[in-house]
């Protein structure tokens, strides 16, 4: 083997052991937070809706240190753009198609204090369960209460992540998106914030082992683009008993342009 064979072979291994280090961080980080911190904040914090901002500013803090580690390990590089086109104090809707594991990760650390609709394992897990239920995310066990909390969550004034998709896109296709978070946009009446992830190379996708590691390091790129209010898109549509599945197909169109030749 040549000198750059061993040392690509060298990285490869480095980057396999950073990613177990980082996966084991994660874990224990999460217990430490729910266990050590959320106690804690609830002792100090009363007032519950205080107590959860709070506690998602410890979570984004957290997200923020996580990826720093994994960038200064040279485990992935990130880049996001775009972040100008956010209002402060406006409430949003955060769509995201979903690529890979990661993801969440990276829009709660731009958007620490937006609602996040969690899986409902995330709610049971004994390393995330106290921080699910601290920070006030939103379990998806039941569509009817999770469209019905979504849109109060908004009301509320609060903005909201959400994958359309529901699970990360399979290899190889482009997001196939429910209309569940185009039903959540059209009740609320506010705008929409979509983000664009791309991974190049991709990585922890949906089919990937988190041992799989890339040839080369991947980079994550987050492109926010500009807000679009439904009544923007559906006029007098808007009235439709069908406006939810008209925004959401156009919702699928519009990621599937931007992720066209991604794949």
């Amino acid at each position: 083997m040549s000198l750059r064979g061993h040392a690509a072979a060298a990285e490869l291994g480095w980057r396999w052991i950073g990613t177990a280090l980082c996966y084991a961080v994660f874990g224990l980080g999460s217990a430490v937070l729910g266990i050590v911190a959320v106690p804690l904040v609830s002792v100090a914090v009363r007032d519950p809706t205080r107590r959860a901002a709070h506690v998602r500013a410890l979570i984004g803090g957290a997200m923020r240190c996580f990826l720093g580690l994994a960038r200064g390990l040279r485990l992935v590089d990130w880049h996001c753009e775009g972040l100008h086109r956010v209002r402060a104090g406006e409430a949003y809707l955060i769509v995201a198609n979903h690529p890979t594991l990661i993801d969440a990760v990276f829009l709660l650390a731009q958007f620490p204090q937006a609602d996040c609709v969690v899986k409902a394992g995330m709610a049971r897990n004994p390393f995330t369960r106290h921080l699910v239920r601290a920070a006030d995310y939103i379990p998806n066990s039941d569509p009817v209460a999770l469209l019905e909390t979504s849109v109060e969550r908004l009301a509320s004034g609060r903005s909201l992540i959400l994958f359309p998709e529901g699970t990360r896109t399979a290899p190889g296709r482009l997001p196939a998106l429910k209309p569940g978070a185009a039903a959540v946009a059209v009740r609320s009446g506010r705008r929409c914030l979509p983000v664009v992830i791309r991974c190049e190379p991709l990585t922890l996708s949906k089919s990937d082992p988190w041992y799989r590691i890339p040839p080369r390091r991947p980079c994550f790129f987050l492109g926010v683009q500009a807000p679009v209010a439904p009544s923007a898109v559906l006029g007098e549509a808007l009235a439709s008993r069908y406006a939810h599945r008209t925004f959401n197909a156009w919702l699928e169109a519009y990621f599937a342009a931007r992720l066209e030749g991604v794949r």
